[in-house]
């Protein structure tokens, strides 16, 4: 399964590690992730070199031919807001994986689209298992 792994990159990325561990659980299952650069240390860096508009144009067409939408939505970023609504819009299931005791937003945590799920995690090994949970289903 092709998957999209979205996370904070131009904002608060103290929570990156748990993304890095949620790459790593879906390749570990066998899947893609078509964003494997959000997690990197030097995403940034690999970015300087595209416009906005190239950026957004790759980003959607990987939305577009993902299979499902993985997001870490610990800490507030509008992209990853984006990518949510995005991909809800275009009918993609869409699985948020928040830190319990983080105050998320409440168009995240209040939405009761039918194929968005909220996940709360306090360990590695629960992101892990829920992770595992998800693409076990599919």
């Amino acid at each position: 399964m092709d998957v999209y792994l979205a996370a904070p990159i131009a904002g608060d990325r103290t929570a990156i590690g748990n993304a890095r561990a949620m790459a790593e659980a879906i390749r570990d299952l066998g899947h893609t992730v078509l964003t494997e650069h959000v997690v990197a240390p030097d995403v940034l860096e690999q970015e300087a070199g595209l416009t906005p508009r190239e950026i957004f144009d790759r980003d959607m067409a990987w939305l577009r031919t993902s299979e499902m939408l993985i997001a870490e939505v610990s800490r507030p970023s509008l992209g990853v807001g984006m990518e949510i609504g995005f991909a809800l819009e275009w009918g993609k299931t869409v699985h948020c994986f928040c830190q319990k005791g983080t105050r998320l937003s409440a168009l995240v945590a209040g939405n009761a689209h039918p194929n968005l799920k909220l996940w709360e995690y306090d360990t590695e090994w629960e992101l892990r298992d829920g992770i595992e949970r998800v693409l076990m289903r599919t």
